[in-house]
């Protein structure tokens, strides 16, 4: 035999064999030489076309078992946390890493809906699954997860569905984000503090060319006094209030200038 039977697969054929034999006896008593010769030779065809796929059967089994015990290492040993789950949301089953990024025992995850660690966010994880179960794609969201030591961390959930003996399974990966949403935040006080010192600066900028206008008036208007260009200069207050005026080029202020200019620095 080129290789091992399977014994449900044995048995049954020598079942169906015997209940043919059954249904002829007679003409099987009537064979003659040549015909018990073709006989033979057709069982024996029969028998090695059995093997054959008997043969493709054990081997095929045996790499779905090989196969079957990789993926299986695979999903334990994956550094990654993985959950398998029904349509509800129970989770049927979970590796190690998903364990450990929990902080919960595996017995006390099994069974249970995911929604235990989903203190505020259960509604957008049902949302989740219920669009991967409906549309049957890749589909992700982002939420809150709750440790067992009361610890919460935001953790994105990539999900996709497949049918399995009938009933819809989901797989799912779950990943802390904390690490992605930090440098989020960063990125959006710095672009705060950018946008606010921008803003600042332009007001400074502003303020300085006032201060730039007022300083040339004001220059303007000593110069106006000191050489006599205006007949009358009119200070007035905050308020419009008259302060002083200032008339011709005589006036005392007007001297004290003309004075000032003609005296070397020292």
């Amino acid at each position: 035999m080129a290789g091992p039977v399977f014994p449900e697969v044995s048995e049954a054929l020598r079942s169906e064999a015997e209940k043919i034999l059954k249904r002829y006896p007679r003409k099987l008593a009537k064979l003659k030489g040549r015909d018990t010769q073709t006989l033979l030779h057709e069982l024996s065809l029969y028998q090695i076309e059995l093997e054959m796929q008997n043969e493709k059967l054990w081997k095929g089994q045996t790499d779905l078992q090989e196969s079957h015990k990789r993926y299986a290492d695979l999903y334990h040993s994956a550094p990654v946390a993985y959950l398998t789950l029904d349509e509800q949301g129970l989770i049927l089953e979970a590796n190690p890493a998903a364990f450990k990024l929990l902080g919960i025992e595996r017995g006390f995850l099994l069974g249970r809906p995911l929604a235990v660690v989903l203190p505020s966010h259960s509604r957008t994880f049902h949302g989740h699954i219920g669009r991967v179960v409906r549309k049957g794609y890749r589909d992700s969201c982002e939420v809150i997860l709750k440790r067992s030591n009361g610890c919460s961390f935001p953790a994105r959930f990539e999900s996709i569905s497949f049918l399995a003996d009938g009933r819809r399974i989901i797989r799912t990966t779950i990943s802390d984000i904390t690490e992605e949403k930090q440098g989020e935040e960063r990125s959006r006080l710095n672009e705060e503090i950018e946008k606010r010192v921008g803003e600042r600066t332009s007001e400074l900028q502003t303020n300085l060319q006032e201060l730039e206008t007022r300083l040339r008036e004001a220059q303007e208007t000593i110069e106006a006094i000191r050489t006599g260009a205006v007949d009358a200069i009119i200070v007035s207050g905050e308020k419009g209030e008259q302060v002083f005026t200032l008339q011709g080029p005589d006036t005392p202020i007007a001297s004290s200038l003309r004075q000032w200019e003609r005296e070397p620095l020292i």
